[in-house]
């Protein structure tokens, strides 16, 4: 199920749009209730993804297409 503009609504909570990633962001450093944890990309070490291609993750699976990263700005 998809909310207005587009964006789907986070599991568990049909009827309450997702975040954008600055209102994810900004929730969670007001210790709200963001609909769900902000996840930044900062680098895997090899040995994790070597366990997790040991654990079924197919070769050459690009990581943005199995976790939803948020947006990320540098001041």
């Amino acid at each position: 199920m998809v909310a207005a503009g587009g964006l789907p609504y986070p599991p568990g909570r049909e009827g309450i749009p997702a975040m954008t990633s600055r209102q994810r962001f900004l929730e969670t450093m007001r210790y709200g209730k963001p609909d769900r944890v902000p996840c930044f990309e900062e680098g895997f070490r090899e040995g994790v993804l070597e366990r997790w291609r040991q654990e079924g993750l197919p070769p050459g699976t690009e990581i943005a297409q199995v976790f939803q990263y948020d947006r990320r700005e540098r001041i």
